[in-house]
């Protein structure tokens, strides 16, 4: 049996980008123009003509993430609907309507990559990775604590609870 060797020109789309499942990507060569339509800014200048498309979802709305040759996110925007990010992606590159490659990724396979990701990177507390809390407390490489545990320890702590000791496991 064969080897089958990816290209380090072409290396497959990991199963999320910026914490969104993969729903399908296209890989953007010369024979797909940049239209140029709309101004689309990456820190603070125009992104201009990308690698890589990808299409992804996360809470009910669908994405459309302009990527890097490496699949790094520099631009990426919301739609209501799968119908609506395409007819966005078509809009700045006419004729990505027939590179569309859908993949199938489950959340399963999402979680284990991007526990993988933040490997050691976890609130000691509860367990959540950064791409799910908006701040963290670290102290020395050990002691981790999100903002979300904060809050909840805080209203715990000055809450009803106020002046009585109290216990919770």
């Amino acid at each position: 049996m064969k080897s089958r060797k990816s290209s380090s020109k072409s290396p497959a789309p990991p199963p999320a980008l910026d914490g969104t499942r993969l729903i399908a990507y296209a890989t953007l060569d010369t024979s797909i123009p940049y239209a140029g339509r709309g101004s689309i800014f990456a820190g603070g200048k125009v992104l201009g003509r990308v690698a890589r498309l990808a299409l992804t979802r996360s809470g009910g709305e669908t994405f459309v993430a302009y990527c890097s040759q490496a699949w790094n996110v520099r631009a990426m925007f919301g739609y209501p609907s799968m119908r609506e990010a395409k007819g966005s992606a078509e809009r700045h590159y006419p004729g990505v309507s027939r590179r569309w490659r859908h993949v199938r990724v489950t959340q399963r396979q999402v979680d284990r990559y991007l526990r993988a990701v933040w490997k050691g990177l976890e609130c000691s507390f509860c367990d959540r990775r950064p791409d799910q809390f908006e701040k963290m407390v670290a102290r020395g490489r050990r002691v981790r604590i999100c903002d979300i545990c904060v809050r909840e320890i805080s209203e715990t702590m000055s809450g009803e609870f106020a002046g009585k000791p109290q216990f919770r496991a």
